[in-house]
């Protein structure tokens, strides 16, 4: 027996319905391109809700907010399976980061109602359109990505939906912020004497409360299942492996290795004379309670946390009750040039970017950092990036990682110059270098020297320096982590 549900320019087919019975969902929400069917099974078995969506590209907000409405009503099913064209091709689903005010609050919508996305190959070029949900572990799986149906330019998605929740075996969990209390947060941060709590402490042993430091307060938001399964890959003997554990090794090794001897900055290499030679040029640093009150309140609340536990959400929800701690860290951190342990450890997520997915070489590593320790390094490149602009250290020609530049800017500058050849009649050869792991292959000792011969002040370049040093990183791949 075979069915077909259709919604607009979604269409779900159906295989065996013999053990089934399908029962259609009312829903008044004008404009919105959704249809939603309850899976009855005659066995024993809970019922599955079943949604098919199209979401046209330049859909408005106001249909958005309908649709989100009616999501709202139908989450509340304890088996929920949605699946459709959502034209949201600005969402990269691996970071759960988006581009745009609407896809960034489409993800907050799924996130808010549990839904987790299965789908992780592009359904149409080189883009996902086309995405699945499931609001349980275990529901659905078999998901598969490839052929075409007639003259389409999609790509189907074939998956298997399970009359009994399957476990899942995914260790990646996603706090849920709806069930904490930011209330009491306030009121428990606002009680403490932060400058007698962190008066006469090492800047090193700095830092701020983690999760696991507000248990029992009422505090520490509950945890749900959150992650998806990565492919096969080859450790360095050719063998395929698929245990987690062993594929956070095999990342680890060889995002370590592409990393040369020359990179670190050992005392032999980068002696402390470096910056005792060094004459202070500016003043110091001032670490404003606004400033970092700005800079808390800019956080974006789709990215992920760091090894330390602090997520950007918490931090922005208390902004005002965090900017006088944090001004205090970053102040002593300077002053002193230590930096907190937290801040020099990393959980490394690997994102592939072309080619095999086997291929350990064909991932790159994206750092999840602490978030409080991100902070003080915008303080610090302010204070880098003044420092050389007023010393004439960045050439005009400089796009890349400077504020109001970007590849748009460079292309202009660059036809504007290509074209003015070809209008005097001259001959243009143009020459494209791309360096291999340029950012990983660094000498921190020839970066310490250039600083200090453009003039950085003494505080900031031993933060650096200090900051460079003793760094940590481990891979996590689905919740497990690598030595």
């Amino acid at each position: 027996m075979f069915a077909t549900f259709q919604s607009a320019g979604t269409s779900l087919d159906s295989q065996d319905c013999s053990k089934i019975i399908k029962t259609g969902i009312e829903t008044k929400e004008d404009g919105v391109e959704c249809l939603w069917v309850r899976i009855k099974w005659k066995a024993n078995k809970a019922d599955i809700l079943l949604g098919v969506c199209y979401r046209p590209p330049n859909q408005e907000e106001e249909v958005d907010n309908l649709f989100y409405k009616q999501l709202g009503n139908v989450s509340r099913s304890s088996a929920l399976v949605l699946v459709g064209d959502f034209n949201l091709p600005d969402i990269c689903w691996e970071l759960n980061t988006a581009e745009k005010r609407q896809s960034r609050k489409f993800l907050e919508r799924m996130e808010d109602n549990f839904l987790s996305e299965l789908v992780g190959e592009p359904t149409r070029g080189g883009t996902m359109l086309d995405l699945l949900f499931v609001n349980r572990d275990g529901l659905v799986g078999d998901v598969v990505v490839g052929g075409r149906l007639g003259q389409s330019d999609y790509e189907i998605i074939e998956f298997s939906i399970f009359g009994e929740v399957r476990r899942s075996t995914s260790k990646t969990l996603a706090l849920d912020f709806q069930r904490a209390d930011f209330g009491l947060f306030r009121r428990l941060i606002q009680n403490i004497p932060w400058e007698a709590a962190l008066k006469n402490k090492s800047s090193g042993k700095l830092g701020m409360p983690q999760n696991r430091d507000l248990e029992g307060t009422g505090t520490d938001c509950p945890c749900v299942p959150k992650g998806r399964v990565r492919p096969t890959l080859l450790d360095k003997g050719g063998n395929l492996i698929s245990a987690d554990e062993e594929k956070a090794e095999v990342l680890n090794d060889y995002f370590a290795s592409v990393f040369s001897e020359e990179m670190t900055c050992l005392q032999d290499n980068c002696p402390p004379g470096l910056v005792d030679c060094v004459r202070e040029q500016n003043g110091p640093l001032i670490f404003q309670e606004e400033a970092v009150r700005e800079l808390l309140k800019c956080l974006d609340i789709h990215k992920s946390m760091g090894p330390d536990g602090i997520h950007p959400r918490v931090m922005r929800e208390l902004a005002d009750e965090l900017a006088k701690p944090l001004s205090i860290i970053h102040h002593q951190s300077w002053l002193t040039g230590e930096v907190p342990d937290d801040w020099k450890l990393a959980n490394v997520t690997p994102i592939h970017k072309k080619g095999a997915k086997e291929d350990p070489g064909n991932y790159r590593p994206v750092s999840l950092t602490s978030v409080p320790g991100k902070i003080m390094e915008q303080f610090i490149l302010s204070a880098i990036t003044q420092n050389l602009q007023d010393g004439q250290g960045i050439r005009p020609s400089q796009h890349g990682f400077r504020r109001g530049r970007s590849c748009l800017t460079n292309l202009i500058t660059f036809y504007d110059q290509v074209t003015c050849l070809v209008d005097a009649g001259k001959a243009v050869d143009v020459v494209y270098l791309d360096f291999s792991k340029a950012f990983d292959t660094v000498s921190h000792s020839i970066l310490l020297n250039k600083l200090a011969a453009h003039g950085l002040d003494r505080s900031s370049l031993c933060w650096v320096r200090n900051w460079l040093d003793g760094r940590a990183q481990r891979v996590v791949v689905n919740g497990a982590a690598s030595s």
